[in-house]
């Protein structure tokens, strides 16, 4: 199966829904629906589903009809009219982000890292990497190495006698902390492909 823009998409399975339109006097339809859980809508209405609420368009008119009701249609990209099914149920997802924001903070205050998964990057060739660090400005010194330590220390990071050696540097953050940064990008050019889809931010 394919979207709109021939996107294919794979439905993991149906679901038949008993749905009523509004307003509430309106009969009870039941339509079958696809499951596409990789889709970023919540719903699109398919043939089936204006088969079964007898539902007309009026170009002419710029109007959509759903049995005894009319809808406005603009082709304006700031006007679209949005036909809807509502949902008994619904979540202030703005006003609780922050709550929740707030209780991961509180809970694990320290930097989250996985140690149980190993990693490994293949190079195209094994000649290494060297280049020269950059300086570290004066009033940052004391406090890139506190920061270094307490990441020694946290298992994040290892000390490394390797013959590999790429830009590292630390800027101070708007809060007063310490940020470091790591310039990848000669270690990427011979780094070799590994392609991996993303999931979805919806999905995750």
């Amino acid at each position: 199966m394919r979207t709109a823009n021939n996107t294919p998409v794979k439905s993991i399975g149906k679901k038949k829904l008993s749905i009523r339109l509004k307003p509430r006097h309106k009969p009870i339809h039941t339509v079958t629906f696809e499951v596409f859980p990789e889709l970023n809508h919540q719903m699109i209405l398919g043939c089936n589903f204006l088969e079964e609420t007898e539902t007309t368009f009026n170009f002419q008119n710029k109007m959509t009809t759903l049995g005894n009701t009319a809808i406005n249609m603009s082709t304006d990209k700031q006007k679209y009219a949005t036909a809807a099914i509502s949902c008994d149920k619904k979540v202030d997802t703005k006003a609780k982000c922050p709550i929740k924001i707030t209780e991961i903070a509180n809970a694990q205050p320290e930097i989250g890292h996985i140690s149980n998964v190993t990693h490994q990057i293949n190079m195209l060739d094994n000649e290494p990497i060297i280049q020269p660090p950059y300086r570290i400005p004066y009033d940052l010194i004391e406090d890139t190495k506190r920061e270094l330590q307490l990441l020694e220390k946290q298992g994040i990071i290892l000390k490394s006698n390797g013959g590999w050696a790429t830009l590292a540097f630390s800027k101070r953050k708007k809060n007063g902390g310490i940020r470091l940064l790591n310039d990848f990008r000669l270690l990427n050019q011979k780094t070799e492909d590994d392609p991996f889809p993303s999931p979805n931010i919806t999905d995750t």
